[in-house]
């Protein structure tokens, strides 16, 4: 099982260090791949944890059949309320990685959905395993 968080963790990191490579300046991204850093560090399960309760869960079929439509046109009125961030700044962050996904090439946009699927996959394989 910690294996399978610690190789979540990594995936995860891998993809912000894509999404950094291709916005370079989005301070969120790299706040965001910090705060990964350190929960590979600290508790690499609660990444895995929250991956499941947050994406897998809820919409683990649509990620897997890459339905990129559903997630740019889906409000997420639920999932604004989550965390310890206001609800303002959980929908500034939506709006960020909405418009991010809006000008990625092709290629790009292919390699993220891959990632998410990859993710789900691996999430739903540690909660599985236990």
């Amino acid at each position: 099982m910690t294996s399978l968080a610690k190789v979540f963790g990594e995936h995860l990191a891998d993809f912000y260090d894509e999404l950094i490579k291709l916005y370079p300046k989005n301070n969120e991204l790299r706040a965001g791949k910090t705060m990964v850093d350190t929960f590979k560090k600290y508790n690499p399960r609660k990444l895995v944890e929250c991956w499941m309760n947050l994406v897998a869960k809820p919409y683990g079929d649509e990620v897997m059949k890459g339905n990129l439509n559903f997630f740019m046109t889906h409000d997420f009125e639920k999932e604004l309320n989550y965390g310890k961030w206001d609800r303002k700044t959980n929908e500034d962050w939506m709006q960020e990685i909405k418009s991010l996904v809006q000008t990625m090439d092709e290629e790009n946009l292919k390699k993220s959905i891959k990632y998410f699927q990859n993710l789900t996959k691996i999430s739903r394989l540690y909660f599985n395993s236990k």
